[in-house]
């Protein structure tokens, strides 16, 4: 299966993407409170 360079780096983007955003994850299960979350994140 080939890759061209478009495909892998929206694969890295999405990877990273997705790493970034489970701390955020976290912090709003644990403590139940949203007020900290960024819009721009999303």
């Amino acid at each position: 299966m080939e890759f061209d360079l478009a495909q892998v780096l929206g694969w890295i983007a999405t990877i990273l993407f997705s790493i970034m955003v489970i701390p955020q994850m976290i912090k709003t299960l644990k403590t139940k409170n949203t007020e900290g979350v960024s819009l721009l994140l999303f």
